[in-house]
C-alpha cells in the first residue's frame, strides 16, 4: 500500500486544525447512535456553517439529519450594534471569514461546508447540495444523465423561488400589497413543481388508500412513506429539502398576511391538509394538490422526525434581524431591536438520536 504523501499528510493536518480555530456563537455536535457501540463511533465528517436562521441553512442541516450521519452545525450570530445608526454586527463570522477566505476557500461565504474526509471547504449553497448529495446518494441515479439533469434543474428552480421571497423579506416594506405582488410572481413556480409531481406521480389519488374520516391532521409516518414524498419517487435528493423549506416559509407569508395558497377558499386556504383524513375535502378543488401531498409527506417521514422537533427547525427565525418578515422565530413576526433572542449564543451543544 502506497503511503501518503508528505503534501498529503499535512493537508490533513490543516483541514483538521478547521474546527479548533472556528468560532462560532454555537456549535451543535449531533451524533446517531452505533447500537450503543460508543467505541466504533464515527468522527463527524461534516460540518455545517451559517446564520443562526433557518434560511439557506435549513434544507442543509436537514439533509445531513436524513442521512444520519455524525455532523457539526456551526450558527453566527447577527446582534444589535451598540450605536443603533450602525444597524447591526458579526463579530463571530467576520473573525472566521477572514482567515478561512486567506487559507482555505477564496468564494468563502455563507453558507459553507467542511468535509474533512475529502480535505474540501465548499462555498455556496447549489455547491454544498451537489457535494452532499453525490457523498450521501441523493443525486439520484448516477448513470441516469437525465434524472441528474432533473435534480440539478430543481435545485437552480427552488433557488429562483427562494430569492423571490427574499426580496420581500429584506427589501420591501413587509406590507400585504407587497406580499400580494410576491404571491403573484412566485405562483409561477408553484405551477411548474405542481406539473413535474402530478408526471412523477400519476393518478396518485384514485389510487390513494381509502380515507379516514377525522384521522389525523397530520400524517403518520406510514401514511407519509406511501405518499408524495419526494421529487424523484422513493428517494431522497437534495431539492426536496430545498423545496419542502420554501412550502413551509410560503405558507407561514400567506398565513400571515391572509392569501390563499392552497385553496380559493374554505378555513383551509394557507394550511396544507391530510387528504387521508379528509373526505370532505377533494384534491380536483385545491390548488396545488401534489404540492400539498409534498408538503404534507416529506418532513413526517422517519428520518427527519429528529430534525422536524429539533430547535433547528423550531427554535430559530427564518431570516435574520434586519428582515421585515419573520426575523423573530414566533409567529413569523419582525425582529425589534433589544429583544431577546434566545436562539443565539447557545455555546457547544451535544446532542444524540437514535437512528431509525
Amino acid at each position: 500500500m502506497a503511503e501518503s504523501s508528505p503534501t498529503s499528510e499535512a493537508k490533513k493536518l490543516k483541514m483538521a486544525s478547521i474546527r479548533d480555530r472556528l468560532k462560532p456563537d454555537t456549535l451543535l455536535k449531533i451524533s446517531f447512535d452505533n447500537d450503543g457501540d460508543d467505541k466504533n463511533e464515527q468522527a463527524p465528517r461534516f460540518l455545517v456553517a451559517y446564520w443562526s436562521i433557518r434560511g439557506l441553512g435549513a434544507p442543509i442541516r436537514a439533509m445531513l439529519h436524513a442521512a444520519q450521519v455524525n455532523h457539526e452545525v456551526a450558527l453566527y450570530d447577527l446582534t444589535d450594534a451598540p450605536d443603533a445608526d450602525s444597524g447591526f454586527e458579526m463579530k463571530s463570522y467576520a473573525a472566521d471569514k477572514k482567515w478561512l477566505r486567506e487559507e482555505y476557500n477564496g468564494f468563502m461565504n455563507l453558507p459553507f461546508l467542511i468535509d474533512s474526509s475529502s480535505n474540501l471547504v465548499i462555498a455556496q449553497t447549489n455547491a454544498i447540495f451537489n457535494h452532499l448529495g453525490r457523498e450521501l446518494n441523493m443525486m439520484g441515479n448516477k448513470d441516469d444523465v437525465a434524472e441528474q439533469a432533473k435534480i440539478d434543474e430543481m435545485l437552480c428552480e427552488v433557488m429562483d423561488l427562494r430569492n423571490k421571497l427574499i426580496q420581500f423579506s429584506y427589501h420591501s416594506d413587509g406590507s400585504k400589497d407587497e406580499a400580494l405582488e410576491l404571491w403573484n410572481r412566485a405562483k409561477a413556480h408553484f405551477h411548474k413543481f405542481e406539473a413535474h409531481l402530478a408526471k412523477q406521480y400519476p393518478d396518485y389519488f384514485q389510487k390513494m388508500q381509502p380515507k379516514e374520516e377525522n384521522g389525523p391532521k397530520k400524517k403518520t409516518s406510514e401514511q407519509a412513506k406511501e405518499g408524495i414524498a419526494h421529487l424523484i419517487p422513493g428517494s431522497f435528493t437534495a431539492p426536496d429539502f430545498h423545496l419542502w423549506e420554501m412550502l413551509d416559509q410560503y405558507e407561514g407569508l400567506c398565513r400571515t398576511f391572509g392569501i390563499p395558497l392552497w385553496a380559493k377558499e374554505g378555513k383551509e386556504q394557507t394550511t396544507a391538509v391530510n387528504f387521508q383524513s379528509r373526505p370532505d375535502v377533494k384534491p380536483e378543488d385545491r390548488l396545488f394538490p401534489h404540492l400539498e401531498e409534498f408538503r404534507n409527506s416529506f418532513m413526517m417521514l422517519p428520518e427527519l422526525a429528529n430534525y422536524a422537533d429539533s430547535y433547528l427547525h423550531k427554535e430559530i427565525p427564518l431570516n435574520n434581524c434586519m428582515a421585515k418578515f419573520a426575523s423573530c422565530y414566533q409567529d413569523f413576526r419582525q425582529y425589534q431591536r433589544g429583544q431577546e433572542a434566545p436562539w443565539r449564543a447557545k455555546g457547544v451543544v451535544e446532542i444524540r438520536y437514535k437512528k431509525v
